[in-house]
């Protein structure tokens, strides 16, 4: 599943999920371009996914689908390449 047609799947406008993305961005990615480890990025992201009070737990599933699937695999095609070289 795309994430085009999540946010309508669990509930919300599309308008609450670029909001809702856009507040992910503004607390995690500076600190991911800080200090890439994916582990203790993966751990701080989903925690404060599941602790952050002005989600809903259908925003809370959409960000959390979002992250796994978007943010973790670009990660990781841009770790691998790095790797290589490339």
């Amino acid at each position: 599943m795309s994430t085009s047609g999540l946010h309508e799947t669990v509930g919300i406008s599309l308008e609450r999920s670029t909001e809702i993305i856009d507040l992910f961005y503004d607390h995690f990615l500076e600190g991911y371009r800080n200090d890439p480890d994916p582990l203790v990025f993966t751990s701080d992201a989903l925690h404060w996914i599941l602790h952050e009070p002005t989600l809903s737990t259908g925003e809370m599933v959409y960000l959390t689908y979002f992250f796994t699937r978007i943010i973790l695999l670009d990660a990781g095609e841009g770790a691998d390449a790095k790797a290589s070289g490339h």
